[in-house]
């Protein structure tokens, strides 16, 4: 193993130390894991606890996109509703950089398209970015090339 005793690490052009730097990160996991009995609005609430850029608007506006009920228990929910609502959470506080692992594996292509649509708006900002792991080559094509 090798150990680095020098250097800095920087993201979006400061300090991983930052705390700061921590609100500018979106992430989506395959799986989200969220408590099982907690809805959508009981997420939100304790989300925009942790981002000072929360957008309640934000996060409402792409459950009704999305067609998710904010009353809707997670355990309840389908895998593309979970997946949904991950990314909900992930677009709905002004982040700058998106990590993503396998966003979308296992969705349907109704659901595989309208992702990246969202996620084409989002990279339309110049300041913006996407950092996905395990995303195909032809999904990447599709979102540079629409």
């Amino acid at each position: 193993m090798t150990v680095i005793e020098n250097g800095e690490i920087t993201l979006l052009e400061r300090s991983h130390n930052e705390t700061s730097v921590k609100d500018e990160i979106g992430v989506l996991l395959d799986q989200p894991i969220y408590p099982p009995n907690r809805t959508p609005l009981d997420i939100a609430k304790v989300t925009g606890l942790f981002y000072s850029r929360w957008s309640d608007t934000t996060f409402f506006r792409y459950l009704a996109s999305f067609m998710l009920d904010r009353h809707q228990q997670y355990e309840t929910m389908s895998r593309g509703m979970r997946i949904k609502l991950g990314l909900a959470v992930a677009l709905s506080h002004d982040a700058k950089l998106l990590i993503l692992d396998e966003p979308s594996s296992g969705l349907d292509p109704v659901m595989r398209d309208e992702m990246l649509d969202i996620l084409r708006d989002f990279i339309v900002d110049e300041e913006r970015a996407i950092f996905s792991v395990h995303i195909s080559q032809a999904i990447w094509k599709r979102l540079r090339t629409t």
